[in-house]
């Protein structure tokens, strides 16, 4: 009963960084099948970091999130060297804030890092089994991944 107890409380602090309370209090009495999905615009930054060892990498990895939080982005994933930064997942952009972060990003790594960038209507929400994978789905998102691979590093491209 207490482990169910703490395990709620910290699914409850964890969801409240992305939905509002009604819906995480729905979400933890009604279990996922009652979480919603929204659906709206989604602005994505999808950054790939190069380093000569693991602790450069993992520094610029830290550039790159300190950054992405100044100008009001959601870090969505790191998966090793790959950041994935978003806008409108939860809340809406400030205007112009994902030009400026891909402006600074080049300014800050201009030779270790390749950028793709892009907006679309999406979906966003808690997916999958588990009641804190808070995740959004973008159309054409393996189109987007294919475009970054072909990159060169040093290199900016923004999808549609």
């Amino acid at each position: 009963m207490i482990r169910k107890f703490i395990e709620k409380r910290k699914a409850k602090r964890t969801l409240e960084k992305f939905a509002n309370a009604e819906q995480v209090e729905k979400l933890l009495h009604g279990g996922p099948e009652s979480a919603q999905y929204h659906h709206g615009p989604i602005e994505f930054i999808i950054i790939f970091i190069r380093g000569e060892s693991p602790g450069e990498v993992s520094k610029r990895t830290a550039q790159v999130t300190d950054l992405a939080n100044v100008y009001g982005a959601t870090i969505h994933h790191i998966v090793g060297a790959l950041v994935i930064a978003v806008f409108g997942v939860p809340t809406a952009p400030a205007p112009e804030a994902r030009k400026l972060l891909v402006q600074s990003l080049q300014h800050e790594l201009p030779r270790d890092i390749k950028i793709i960038h892009g907006a679309a209507n999406g979906h966003y929400g808690l997916f999958g089994k588990e009641p804190t994978s808070y995740t959004f789905l973008v159309p054409q998102f393996d189109r987007i991944l294919g475009k970054l691979s072909q990159l060169e590093f040093g290199h900016v491209a923004e999808f549609p």
